[in-house]
């Protein structure tokens, strides 16, 4: 089972604070959840802030990286640059995407907070080395196949 902590970086009203994300996620870690995803739904984390609410969720998970997952919004083009960072400092193996990045915060008001795409999660894992087990040329394939659809 997975549980969803949305706004983890920063609510519509502003800065979360951290030690508020570590409760709740040793709360459902508690109740027998496997696996808290972080969702950044504003995409205005950095690599700084994403460290901080990283770091205090892997204490709450006693360090098992395992239990967290993260969903990243890509209004600042930084989210898949802080996946690699999350998987290559933290450890974190479970992330959300979609092809082409489609779906968006409900609280987005300019239409630029889209998800981080799939096909750049798989690219951007690969060429840093992380095995993702996903066809690259494949998923490719079936984001320029999504994209004739909704044209």
């Amino acid at each position: 089972t997975t549980v969803y902590l949305s706004g983890v970086d920063r609510a519509p009203e502003g800065p979360v604070d951290v030690s508020l994300v570590a409760d709740a996620t040793k709360y459902a870690l508690g109740l027998g959840i496997g696996r808290v995803m972080a969702s950044d739904t504003t995409g205005r984390a950095t690599t700084d802030s994403m460290s901080m609410w990283l770091e205090a969720m892997l204490e709450a998970a006693e360090e098992n990286a395992e239990a967290i997952g993260l969903h990243l919004h890509d209004k600042h083009g930084r989210a898949t640059g802080l996946a690699v960072i999350a998987a290559s400092r933290f450890g974190i193996t479970h992330f959300d995407g979609s092809l082409r990045g489609l779906g968006k915060c409900p609280a987005d008001t300019d239409g630029k907070n889209g998800n981080v795409a799939t096909e750049r999660l798989v690219y951007a894992f690969d060429t840093a080395g992380k095995t993702t087990g996903i066809n690259g040329p494949l998923i490719i394939e079936a984001a320029e196949a999504a994209n004739k659809l909704l044209k």
